[in-house]
């Protein structure tokens, strides 16, 4: 477990380094409110940047809460490689539209809860794509 909320200097880098030594391990991750995490840093989780990085696939819980620096491109990378992930956060990601949430609808089949409150981007194809996997 790894909560880091509202740490505002946290990176790339030290996530890169954060996943390189925990992830075998890691299971849950609360990034809410750090303003620096954005697309690579799920990069970096789901082991979809580096060479041969191996992905955090224990990953179970994550909270991405007002990290206003996440894109689509970031949940397609965690739909790859986590695909235990049963519990997201993703409120206030408002750069979040309806690619990433189908990609993460496809690749984490586990899910249980989703939110996704203030994702004004969301459509019909994140809700048709979530409806599959009730």
């Amino acid at each position: 477990t790894v909560r880091m909320g509202d740490c505002h200097a946290v990176g790339n880098a030290g996530m890169r380094d954060l996943t390189a030594a925990c992830y075998e391990s890691l299971t849950y991750l609360d990034l809410s409110n750090c303003s620096r995490v954005d697309s690579d840093t799920l990069g970096w989780v789901a082991g979809a940047l580096g060479h041969a990085r191996p992905p955090c696939r224990k990953l179970v819980t994550l909270n991405m809460n007002g990290c206003e620096g996440l894109e689509d491109k970031g949940l397609v990378y965690l739909a790859s490689g986590c695909h235990r992930l049963q519990f997201l956060n993703l409120t206030g990601c408002t750069r979040v539209g309806d690619p990433g949430i189908v990609a993460v609808a496809k690749g984490c089949t586990k899910l249980k809860v989703c939110t996704f409150r203030g994702l004004t981007l969301l459509g019909d194809p994140s809700l048709r794509a979530l409806g599959k996997r009730c």
